[in-house]
């Protein structure tokens, strides 16, 4: 009676467990998708979701699903229904959706359910229990392993992955998970001396830890003795400052990372200078608080009063954005532009993400024909000049990385411009977004013209202390970048 009771009291410790997990799970991973994804506490319940099966199957006695025996259509139902959701997530999972989150409990559900079936389930049995089937699932574990550095060693080289370079990793990947799985894991799974094998094990762990926090201390594997000065003083412009969080960067700042409307106007984001001066809405994403970073300034020296309404990873003026945090500080945004009527009106986002985002993006037209609408709206609503500022050129990975693995790990010395890295796409979006400027009122901006040449798009701006990359990363402005574009093509309309 004690060991029933110990173990009643067990499945319902590893369900709350679980519950608490996926709970979690569900509620972090809006605020930070990364360490939702790698934190163990929001993903014990995949593996609780096992053990609870488990525990079913042994100690409520059902042979059924133990043995495979009986209840053959209902297994047969579960094996089936197990792998449609399971080639169903394989089909529709991908990285536009926040992972884990809800959508973790697709390939949960599916394997919870063929497991289920048991051996003798006819997919089970005719499908999954052949031979090619059983030596990849031998291989599963490492192949898992080998397959991501792969890829990553192969996109750190700027170039497409193609057809035939993703067979090669393919099948590199297949040929090293073979080698560990009868070298390593198959000796060390069978290893008569199990202590030996711990201790092997431990010591392995704790090399390869050393090792990778001794690279990450170098940062990287080329001392920076042999890297040359520019590209040191370079990188270390922070753009953050003394090395802080982005959070810490725009604490009590007009970048609303997290929070509802109510920050714009407790940070001061909304407030004259004075009554009589003129009125600049600053509006769009993450994008445009970066340009913010010498905007703001400018327009202060110039006698403008700068209303910014910068909002991270929201759909510009989107009412019908998916995400209810975005709607409502959208729906806050318009009512001011219809009160303020400010004479100039300046966009700046990230488009080409939005414009293939199908997850959050809620509009029943496409996104170049939803900006050209709201450009008309806001002129409607006495908005006297428009200046849209298209697509900004982006890097894969970033600039500062495009330009160390194509030129200073070569010895090569930093080009002004290059188009080594350069995502095509982002330059292809300033074609989609230019039929604003057919507008009246509206000037467009061609980031792609100001940026990019036939020699390539700029790399480094600035003179002196200033001199830094245009952008910090894929796409974000550094200060001195921000002050090239405010300088060369904003000043022309707001001066």
């Amino acid at each position: 009676m004690d060991f029933l009771e110990n173990k009643i009291q067990s499945f319902f410790i590893t369900l709350i467990v679980a519950a608490a997990s996926f709970y979690l799970n569900i509620t972090e991973i809006n605020k930070n998708a990364v360490a939702t994804f790698y934190s163990p506490q929001t993903r014990f319940w995949e593996l609780m979701s096992g053990g609870l099966l488990a525990w079913i199957v042994l100690y409520k006695k059902l042979p059924e699903l133990k043995n495979g025996a009986g209840w053959k259509g209902l297994l047969n139902a579960f094996s089936f229904f197990g792998s449609i959701i399971l080639i169903y997530g394989f089909c529709h999972l991908n990285e536009e959706l926040d992972f884990p989150g809800g959508w973790a409990l697709v390939p949960v559900l599916g394997t919870v359910l063929l497991i289920a079936a048991g051996p003798n389930a006819w997919i089970n049995k005719s499908i999954l229990s052949n031979r090619l089937a059983t030596w990849f699932g031998l291989i599963s574990f490492p192949l898992y392993l080998w397959h991501w550095p792969l890829l990553s060693f192969a996109k750190f080289s700027n170039n497409p992955l193609n057809f035939y370079t993703l067979f090669a990793i393919l099948f590199t990947s297949i040929f090293f998970a073979w080698l560990t799985y009868k070298f390593i894991e198959w000796p060390i799974r069978f290893e008569k001396e199990s202590k030996k094998v711990i201790w092997t094990l431990i010591s392995l762990l704790f090399l390869v830890w050393a090792t990778g926090h001794f690279i990450y201390k170098m940062d990287g594997l080329i001392l920076k003795s042999q890297i040359s000065p520019e590209y040191v003083e370079l990188k270390n412009h922070s753009p953050y400052g003394n090395g802080k969080s982005e959070e810490a960067f725009w604490e009590n700042g007009c970048f609303n990372l997290n929070q509802d409307a109510f920050l714009f106007k407790r940070n001061k984001c909304e407030g004259s200078l004075h009554q009589s001066n003129r009125k600049v809405f600053l509006l769009g994403d993450s994008h445009s608080a970066y340009l913010s970073l010498y905007f703001r300034p400018y327009l202060t020296e110039h006698n403008y009063s700068l209303y910014q309404y910068s909002t991270a990873s929201c759909i510009p003026l989107s009412v019908n954005d998916k995400r209810q945090r975005c709607a409502d500080i959208n729906h806050y945004i318009l009512r001011k532009l219809s009160e303020e009527r400010p004479e100039y009106v300046v966009l700046f986002a990230y488009h080409m993400k939005w414009g293939t985002d199908k997850k959050n993006y809620g509009e029943s037209i496409p996104y170049d024909d939803f900006i050209k609408k709201t450009v008309i709206n806001m002129k409607n609503m006495g908005v006297k000049k428009i200046i849209f500022i298209g697509q900004i050129p982006t890097w894969r990975d970033s600039l500062p990385h495009a330009l160390f693995r194509n030129f200073i790990v070569k010895d090569k010395q930093i080009p002004k411009r290059t188009f080594l890295g350069i995502t095509t796409e982002s330059l292809n979006w300033d074609d989609k977004l230019k039929n604003v400027s057919q507008i009246d009122g509206v000037e467009y901006i061609s980031l792609k013209q100001l940026l990019c040449n036939q020699s390539g798009c700029l790399t480094i701006v600035g003179e002196g202390q200033k001199r830094d990359f245009i952008v910090f990363d894929y796409g974000h402005l550094t200060e001195p970048g921000a002050k090239y574009i405010t300088n060369n093509i904003l000043s022309r309309y707001i001066n």
